[in-house]
């Protein structure tokens, strides 16, 4: 492990600073992305139908997203190194009340005790590890650097969904939430030898008076969270009832994350040498058309071929996205509450996306027509 741990440093350059975030991250990512495509399986195989899916989706992303700026000011005053270390501890537990729920008539029929909470520890982690890596990201490289905070975990964790789906397959959820929640219980390790003090990160509701200047990034950030969706939430489900195998669902996933990992690292280095509106361009485009195609072929072994696909676009359309979103969060005297509008105007577009989903009777072939056409319009800026 030492001997794996060495090359590890040498590839990804972990010297300064964000060292110890990215390890974090990536034994963090690692855990998560055993268990987070499956999770929605999971429901679905103890009898939780479509609807009431997309309807858990809804509520815990409006939990994530609408209060925000609640969590950025909860951030300000506990810190961040504080709350990052108890989201990490309390998972692990909400993990073991997910398993009950199979089992326990309470539970299911008040699951929101479980989501609720999942949701508020996931929107403190989030913003809190962004606003670190905001404070140390430099001056230099933002594309690079915002590159490797989304490739690097994904990078170690491409085994992840793999292991996950074969785990599930032979040994049950339970199995799987388990070795999820030791993974979880060693990220913590890195976090409690930063060594640094971290401040406070200062927080008032000013960036949410000043809606008029950032019109653009508001509109942009909702039409990414509507069509981002389909990947992180309907994908899971659509290629599971496409092959009905969690572990091929699990391979699948590991393809995609290959793909996007590669992909990553090198358009974060494009974005710097010729602009990050030329990579994004090229994503959205990407984008638009594949999603447009797998909602033609849904439900065929097409539309598996072009889920692989769309992780070759994806990040380029992602990271250019995220780099102009730090670059922006850092002209402001506090990047927390920049990350606290950039997850409200993200919660807007993953719920109007969800809620017209689910009227239009959780018909998931046309959540890749809306996610598709909707990226489309992101061409023009």
């Amino acid at each position: 492990m030492h001997h794996l741990n060495f090359h590890i440093d040498k590839i990804v350059h972990l010297k300064d600073k964000l060292g110890l975030i990215y390890k974090h991250l990536i034994l963090q990512v690692f855990a998560l992305s055993m268990i987070g495509i499956f999770i929605p399986i999971y429901l679905l195989t103890i009898g939780f139908s479509l609807t009431q899916v997309l309807v858990l989706f809804l509520v815990e992303w409006t939990v994530f997203g609408l209060f925000a700026p609640l969590y950025a000011l909860i951030i300000s005053k506990v810190g961040l190194k504080e709350i990052i270390i108890l989201r990490t501890v309390l998972l692990p537990v909400l993990l073991f009340l997910l398993h009950l729920l199979k089992y326990n008539e309470f539970l299911q029929k008040y699951v929101y005790l479980i989501v609720i909470p999942l949701a508020i520890t996931a929107a403190l982690h989030t913003m809190s590890i962004q606003s670190l890596f905001g404070k140390h990201m430099g001056t230099k490289k933002h594309g690079t650097k915002t590159a490797k905070l989304v490739a690097l975990p994904g990078l170690f964790s491409i085994l992840a969904p793999v292991i996950g789906g074969l785990v599930a397959g032979i040994f049950g959820f339970g199995a799987l939430f388990f070795l999820a929640s030791v993974m979880l219980i060693v990220s913590l390790i890195p976090i409690l030898v930063f060594k640094e003090n971290v401040d406070h990160p200062s927080f008032n509701f000013l960036v949410f008076h000043k809606l008029k200047k950032y019109v653009k990034e508001m509109f942009m950030i909702g039409v990414i969270g509507f069509s981002g969706f389909v990947f992180m939430g309907i994908l899971p489900i659509a290629l599971y009832l496409t092959i009905g195998d969690v572990s091929s669902l699990g391979l699948l996933f590991g393809l995609f994350s290959l793909v996007s990992a590669l992909l990553i690292i090198f358009t974060g280095k494009l974005s710097d040498k010729i602009g990050i509106r030329k990579v994004f361009r090229i994503g959205v485009l990407g984008v638009g058309l594949v999603l447009c195609l797998m909602g033609y072929y849904f439900g065929t072994m097409i539309f598996v071929g072009l889920a692989i696909v769309s992780g070759f676009f994806a990040p380029f359309r992602g990271v250019p996205f995220e780099t102009h979103l730090y670059n922006v969060a850092r002209k402001n005297k506090s990047v927390l509450e920049f990350l606290a509008f950039k997850e409200f105007s993200f919660f807007i577009g993953r719920a109007l996306f969800l809620v017209v989903i689910i009227l239009l009777g959780s018909r998931l072939d046309l959540a890749y027509y809306i996610g598709g056409i909707s990226s489309l319009l992101l061409f023009v800026f």
